[in-house]
């Protein structure tokens, strides 16, 4: 089998991107060929494993907009992401060309044509893969419907609640769950414990930092021991810093654009409680490396949030800085429940290697090259995922 990833990669600043694809590459044995894009913003990429061929193409990113649902002043934006999409495939194609995938998975829409030439002119099994705003975002964009619909052989949805979101846009076809996993052993450090709260992720509209800065401006004046932590960088970063600035957070606020994979997980270990403040989201990652890391998470109620926190930490309605408050000031105020959360924690994440995570990608893709999946709907017979 030959397979063809098309989608984000891991960065030396944005050791958190793509990791999904990353450990499906790594984890598949077969011939691997991995296209992804980086614009000026991008460090260079982690080191592919021994049999994935790596191609790092250059391309302008442009940014959509926050509404999920586009509007006519959207469309000057919608149209540069047009034709990115396009500069991309030909940049990319040739390469697809030489290489005849047998499978292609690819993770956002900017990938999507990449994976549709190649499943039309090459006839090679397209996988999309939906992981969260993309899906919600594509669900309101329904002129490109018709072209996923023709193209697209099998659908991988990262938490359960974007299964019947999947089939708004495929509906003949049975999306998979196959929700992301953690590296145990890169994450299972054991450092000391400090007071510090931790927050990991892009600096973009979905990950709800407002929310989180807004609660921490309540809560952190009644325990001057703790400091919030935030790692990562993006758009918002300057709006961001400026709200903190207002709320008064300055002093209690340390900001890390990036750190490398095994600095986040020594971060993550050291750290009393991880905040995910997220508005949407498909299955977090970060949630899952700070349980592997002994670190209890205090989460917003989205996508698939809630089915991997179980009872390792608390959750609360999103973008609501009270009810985040609340459940901050109520871990923080009980520091025995927090350290019984940490042990708790690690044997939680055990369930979530890698290894196993990519099992369902496996099955899917050995049932594409039989041609079960597209033979079964012909019919009208129903599949299992």
């Amino acid at each position: 089998m030959r397979l063809l990833i098309v989608g984000e990669y891991p960065r030396a600043n944005l050791p958190g991107s793509g990791l999904m694809a990353y450990h499906l590459a790594k984890n598949t044995p077969a011939e691997v060929l991995f296209i992804t894009i980086h614009s000026a913003t991008h460090g260079p990429p982690v080191g592919p494993p021994a049999h994935v061929r790596l191609l790092d193409l250059a391309v302008p990113d442009v940014y959509l907009p926050e509404r999920l649902r586009p509007g006519w002043r959207d469309i000057p934006r919608y149209a540069r992401k047009g034709w990115t999409m396009a500069y991309f495939l030909l940049r990319a194609f040739p390469a697809v060309l030489l290489f005849r995938p047998d499978i292609v998975n690819v993770y956002s829409v900017t990938d999507f044509p990449v994976g549709a030439l190649a499943r039309l002119l090459l006839g090679a099994r397209l996988v999309v893969t939906f992981r969260g705003t993309d899906l919600r975002r594509l669900i309101h964009v329904r002129t490109l419907h018709p072209l996923y619909r023709l193209a697209t052989d099998g659908v991988t949805c990262v938490s359960e609640d974007m299964v019947p979101q999947a089939r708004r846009v495929l509906p003949r076809l049975d999306p998979v769950l196959a929700p992301p996993g953690v590296d145990v052993e890169e994450f299972g450090v054991h450092v000391e414990k400090e007071n510090e709260i931790l927050a990991v992720g892009r600096l973009r509209w979905q990950k709800g930092f407002d929310v989180l800065l807004r609660a921490a401006a309540k809560v952190l004046p009644a325990h001057p021991g703790y400091s919030l932590v935030v790692v990562g960088d993006g758009p918002l970063r300057e709006e961001l810093a400026g709200l903190a600035e207002d709320l008064g957070l300055s002093g209690r606020l340390v900001w890390i654009p990036a750190l490398s994979r095994s600095e986040i997980a020594r971060r993550m270990a050291r750290a009393r409680l991880l905040v995910l403040s997220s508005v949407s989201e498909g299955t977090p990652l970060v949630v899952i490396e700070a349980l592997a890391a002994g670190t209890p998470v205090l989460a917003t109620d989205v996508g698939g949030t809630r089915a991997v926190v179980g009872d390792c930490g608390v959750v609360v309605r999103p973008g609501d800085p009270e009810a985040l408050a609340a459940g901050l000031s109520r871990l923080l105020a009980d520091s025995g429940r927090l350290a019984a959360l940490a042990e708790d924690s690690r044997k939680r994440a055990k369930s979530f290697d890698w290894k196993e995570r990519v099992k369902p990608y496996h099955e899917l893709f050995e049932e594409l090259l039989r041609g079960r999946r597209r033979a079964t709907r012909r019919a009208g017979r129903p599949t299992s995922g």
